[in-house]
């Protein structure tokens, strides 16, 4: 069927052989073939064969082969013998050989004949040397032999790189083809003595041969393959069935938990988020049967000393030895020989099982003894904790699913957030929008487990003692050693909480005066954010003002049970009650010697009592002296917010006054000013607009209110300012 344009032919006919003088046979696009040669009537013959620009995409023998064979080049040949045993030679020379979508390159090869069979031997430039053999009998099989070595692959096959699984590769040993003479089965065998992959940077290199063979491009089968990488090296053998994706494969040795590292990248879907890294090894004997949907696998893991790096625990998960056992039924981990390592700084111990089954629902059931675990919540509290928990679900992968019971028992313990609500309430809400501040966020454990919010809980919380408290509410300090039994149970996205905590030991400080704590209890029934309060402390408490007319006052009616020291300065026993729950929580002050409330806290401001403040004569600190230290904080706080010239609190205890001003440009400027107290005459509020005309002349426009009289002046001023030098 090979199309020919022109066909020469010119020779000699006798009675003992035919001569050929010229042969020319025009193929067009497929080739040009001259020659000429002897053949002999008793069998004998003797040739010369050229071939020019032949090209092999358009050689229809070639065109039923599996795969488009393309390529261009010549050959050379001689014959000589017989047609029952040729003696050939010579060579062909082919030009960017291809098969299918892959572009081999340019081959060069001789050709010889032996033992009936035709041999090419050459080099597939620049790669590797290539042996064919050619059998002249028909029914013996075609073959090819390919000789690599340090075959860069990534060269030769550009779309492994594709795939970012390997970043470098590097072959040396043989491959060997057989191809029946009808093309209608091969066999591809390969032999490698020296494999040097890395993948994400992890080197991975064999030990002795990797011997693999496909069969028609239906089944791989791994007869010999040890490879690995940091001196631990895993044995492959088995087979894969391409159509049906059917594995039956064998696996044992050292794993190095490395090559997790290049897998998850490889295939992330695989991977939990969790996961980061790992190193170390574990002992595998395993084997693995089925399809990627029905998939089965029986053996053993032995760990050594690994890591495990997942992203909620601030430090990594250390095993140090255990064994996990698995099989058709599901993992295995008895408590003989538990998995134990270290997590979050405290030994744990796992062990319990994974049970599978033929319906949706995979059942596990998981105990997890841990001692001395430390875990920080950011900016809020230090806690080291032993746990006996048991972890109960129907599908792992899905957190909501999961029931954690058991006891976790507090050793130690600190709380220490710090809450200062009246500068919150200051620069957040009020001018919260001028706010340009970025403020650093940690995340904390729950936040980066989202599903966690949907676990289901049933918790024994306890702490017999070691658990303390040291928390500033504005300018109230706690330091408690409390003792804890909660029960936790339902989601943290609804917690159910009930139990007591017992205040064992503490004192609350508030203005310099520490307070000692008798007893305290919070009670949780269900609602974790509203528990009932009951706290009762009690402090000494010195009066500091000296003024003698008003002490000689005072003293007078509390001398029967008051306390005069040798620079008569009075003290006062101060009992705080608070009861209540949070959300209406009454708070009591009571003293001896008597006190109202109102001179208890006015004590505890500034050390004196209201008409000690008021008096004209006192000498002791003023609202303005006891709050200087917080205001000049909220002063700084604001100006650097809002960015104004002037931000000034000026308390007292007859008036407060609030001054607010800025220059917005060169010549318009504004001020405000707010007065409140006590008295209703002392309280209102100016507004003044002023705007220079020129250096002399200004005009001023002001609004002034009057508390006491709902009243408000308006008034227009024209200034001038006179040079005096």
């Amino acid at each position: 069927g090979q199309r020919i344009s022109a066909l020469n032919v010119a020779g000699v006919l006798d009675e003992d052989e035919v001569r050929l003088h010229l042969l020319s046979i025009d193929a067009e696009r497929a080739g040009q073939l001259s020659g000429l040669g002897r053949y002999g009537f008793d069998g004998s013959m003797d040739f010369e064969l050229n071939l020019e620009g032949f090209d092999l995409e358009h050689v229809r023998e070639l065109q039923n082969l599996p795969v488009q064979v393309v390529g261009r080049g010549d050959a050379q040949f001689k014959g000589a013998g017989t047609f029952k045993k040729p003696e050939i030679s010579g060579s062909v020379r082919l030009y960017e050989l291809g098969a299918g979508s892959r572009r081999v390159g340019d081959i060069a090869l001789v050709a010889y004949t032996a033992h009936d069979t035709v041999h090419l031997t050459g080099a597939l430039l620049p790669w590797v040397n290539v042996a064919l053999e050619l059998p002249l009998q028909k029914g013996s099989p075609y073959y090819a032999r390919i000789g690599m070595d340090q075959l860069n692959l990534l060269q030769a096959v550009p779309e492994i790189r594709a795939l970012g699984i390997v970043n470098d590769a590097l072959l040396t040993g043989v491959v060997e083809v057989f191809l029946a003479d009808d093309f209608s089965n091969y066999q591809v065998v390969a032999d490698l003595s020296d494999v040097q992959l890395e993948s994400f940077g992890q080197p991975i290199k064999n030990r002795g041969s990797i011997i693999a063979g496909i069969n028609n491009g239906e089944i791989l089968q791994i007869q010999q393959a040890v490879f690995g990488i940091g001196g631990r090296y895993v044995s492959l053998q088995g087979g894969l069935v391409f159509d049906s994706s059917l594995i039956d494969v064998r696996v044992e040795g050292d794993l190095d938990l490395g090559l997790l590292n290049s897998a998850r990248l490889a295939f992330p879907k695989l991977f939990p988020d969790m996961f980061i890294e790992s190193q170390g090894y574990v002992q595998i004997d395993t084997n693995v049967r089925g399809t990627p949907g029905n998939m089965s696998a029986e053996g053993l893991l032995t760990f050594g000393p690994s890591e495990i790096v997942l992203r909620p625990l601030p430090e990594p998960l250390l095993i140090s030895s255990g064994e996990v056992r698995f099989n058709r039924d599901g993992v295995f981990i008895s408590q003989a020989r538990p998995l134990v390592g270290q997590a979050l700084g405290g030994a744990v111990r796992l062990a319990g099982n994974i049970r599978l089954s033929d319906t949706d629902e995979d059942r596990f059931d998981l105990r997890m003894w841990s001692h001395n675990m430390s875990y920080r919540i950011p900016n809020m509290a230090d806690l080291t904790f032993d746990t006996d928990l048991r972890l109960q679900g129907t599908d792992i992968a899905r957190m909501e699913t999961w029931l954690v019971s058991g006891e976790v028992n507090v050793l130690d313990g600190l709380y220490y957030r710090e809450l200062n609500m009246v500068e919150k309430q200051l620069t957040d809400r009020v001018l919260g929008a001028f706010n340009r501040r970025a403020e650093r966020y940690d995340t904390s454990f729950i936040d980066q487990i989202p599903g966690l919010k949907d676990t289901r809980f049933d918790l024994a919380i306890r702490a017999r003692d070691g658990f303390k408290l040291r928390n500033q509410i504005d300018r109230i300090e706690l330091d408690l050693e409390l003792r804890v039994d909660l029960k936790l149970r339902n989601t943290l996205a609804d917690p159910k909480v009930v139990g007591d905590v017992e205040v064992i030991d503490g004192d609350v400080s508030f203005q310099g005066e520490k307070f000692d704590v008798r007893s305290g209890t919070v009670r949780f029934a269900d609602r974790l954010d509203n528990p009932w309060v009951d706290i009762v402390a009690g402090a000494d408490v010195r009066n500091t003002c000296r003024d003698g007319e008003v002490f000689d006052e005072v003293s007078s009616a509390m001398s029967l049970s008051a306390n005069v020291d040798a620079t008569r300065q009075q003290y006062y026993h101060i009992t705080l009650n608070a009861r209540g729950t949070l959300d209406n929580l009454d708070v009591q002050f009571e003293s001896s010697p008597y006190a109202d409330q109102r001179d208890i806290l006015s004590m505890l401001l500034t050390g004196c009592t209201v008409d000690q403040l008021t008096a004209s004569s006192a000498s002791r600190p003023t609202l303005e002296i006891a709050l200087g230290p917080l205001l000049g904080r909220l002063e700084r706080e604001i100006q650097d917010v809002v960015k104004v010239e002037e931000f000034t609190i000026m308390p007292g205890v007859e008036r407060t006054q609030l001054r607010i001003g800025d220059t917005l440009t060169r010549r318009l400027s504004w001020r405000f000013q707010l007065d409140t107290g006590f008295a209703e005459a002392s309280g209102g509020q100016q507004y003044q607009l002023e705007y220079k005309l020129s250096d002399n002349w200004s005009t001023e426009l002001s609004e002034r209110s009057r508390s006491e009289t709902n009243s408000f002046l308006l008034d227009l001023k024209l200034k001038y300012r006179l040079p005096l030098d």
